[in-house]
């Protein structure tokens, strides 16, 4: 629904304005747009059908226009199936990181970060760029940007609410939820995020409403079980909360952060030798899959995981 945009280069004042829109993959998040320039280098892109876990990737990110950083990691994990594949990474991309090239050791781009993955712990996934490759292969003469007035979709308005939460923008970041949630009432990871930022304000009743909303919508929806079982250890439901984390460890056995709050549950209940086993489990999958933020907390129990 845009009008109109513009690209420019790292450390150059020349602005290009976007042509048009040559294709588009909804389904992988991507878009290859027309810009009226030439003799400006590119980056290669790599296979991404080789990439193994452990593999070194190298982030580059241009947060201000006047600044650029360079970060790298691993790929921890490799999710999906052949037509809808994720690589999770340890290196961080920030809130509003969407669409940074992801580089191996050859400085090829085998990924593109994307930070709209409803139903994981960690946000760090990458979309492989062999969808990217296939999208080119789908290249039209370009379809220049809407003419009218810009619609803002419920995706749109989702992703702000997401980025607005993780800069602390709290109070703006439920009313973007609200819209997302008014064009879309059925938006069940809309509801499940909006109970989120509820609970960083301290409305855990609340929080625990829109989680029940997004299970309604979406009962395999993992992640609104462990937020909800979150909200409610905070409100000393214990037992209500062990309900909840079953049920996200039921859907899906490898939730290890939901195992380590089911052992803070327990432990609160003085159920020690069982919270232990818990514990265990949950450091194993996050040594399993490089998660080094939840081997640090296991190392100190008793907090709690929501998000």
């Amino acid at each position: 629904g845009a009008k109109r945009g513009t690209v420019k280069l790292l450390g150059k004042s020349t602005t290009y304005n976007i042509e048009g829109i040559t294709a588009k993959d909804e389904k992988h998040d991507l878009v290859i747009l027309q810009v009226p320039t030439f003799g400006i280098p590119s980056l290669s892109l790599g296979s991404s059908d080789t990439v193994e876990i452990g593999e070194i990737v190298y982030v580059a990110d241009n947060p201000e226009e006047s600044t650029e950083t360079f970060s790298y990691g691993i790929i921890s994990s490799i999710r999906g199936s052949s037509t809808d594949k994720r690589f999770q990474i340890t290196a961080a991309t920030p809130p509003w990181g969407s669409g940074i090239p992801v580089l191996n050791g050859k400085g090829e781009v085998i990924g593109i970060s994307a930070r709209s993955v409803a139903d994981e712990q960690n946000p760090n996934f990458i979309i492989p760029a062999n969808y990217l490759k296939t999208l080119l292969t789908w290249s039209e003469p370009a379809r220049p940007l809407s003419q009218g007035k810009p619609l803002v979709s419920a995706e749109a308005y989702f992703r702000w609410g997401y980025t607005k939460s993780e800069l602390g923008q709290y109070e703006s970041a439920i009313a973007d939820y609200d819209m997302a949630i008014q064009l879309r009432p059925d938006y069940a990871i809309a509801y499940n995020d909006r109970g989120v930022v509820k609970g960083k304000l301290g409305e855990y009743d609340a929080a625990i409403a829109d989680y029940d909303e997004a299970i309604h919508l979406a009962p395999d929806l993992v992640i609104a079980y462990n937020n909800r079982g979150s909200a409610k250890f905070v409100l000393k439901q214990y037992n209500a909360a062990i309900t909840d984390y079953d049920e996200a460890i039921h859907l899906k056995p490898d939730y290890a952060m939901a195992y380590y709050n089911r052992g803070n549950a327990k432990t609160s209940l003085g159920r020690v030798s069982e919270a232990a086993q818990d514990f265990q489990t949950a450091l194993v999958l996050a040594e399993r899959t490089g998660d080094e933020r939840l081997k640090a907390m296991i190392s100190k129990p008793m907090g709690i995981h929501i998000g």
